[in-house]
């Protein structure tokens, strides 16, 4: 499950994990930071983790009786 919910956010997670970098000759290059990604991840398998209830239902949603 958790696997399939960072794939769910991969674009997400790789477009706020980039930052700019310089090449030799000065010019800016778009990449992405492995750490800044994998922090992103870790924040997103704690929620999951912590804050996921299987009983509580979204806003305005009620069981069928």
């Amino acid at each position: 499950m958790l696997c399939t919910k960072l794939t769910h956010y991969a674009k997400t997670i790789d477009f706020h994990s980039q930052r700019t970098v310089y090449d030799e000759y000065g010019n800016p290059h778009t990449a992405i930071d492995p750490e800044i990604k994998q922090r992103i991840q870790a924040k997103i398998i704690d929620k999951i983790i912590n804050d996921f209830d299987p009983s509580r239902l979204p806003e305005g949603e009620v069981l069928e009786q």
